[in-house]
């Protein structure tokens, strides 16, 4: 299911109307597989979780 997503995903992103189109929006695409996002996004949520939680912020 991730690789079928995956594919779909880097063909869309490489077709000029969506990449301009995220452009147009001040997106940048960035082409990673999914091992390295799921590394980045498991990077991204400790950073924020103490971000959190030294401003004494919680789920309610």
């Amino acid at each position: 299911m991730v690789a079928r997503l995956y594919k779909a995903l880097k063909a869309a992103l490489a077709t000029p109307q969506v990449h301009d189109g995220l452009l147009r929006q001040g997106l940048a695409t960035v082409g990673s597989s999914p091992e390295e996002a799921t590394r980045f996004f498991a990077s991204e949520l400790v950073k924020h979780d103490k971000l959190a939680k030294a401003a004494g912020l919680r789920l309610e």
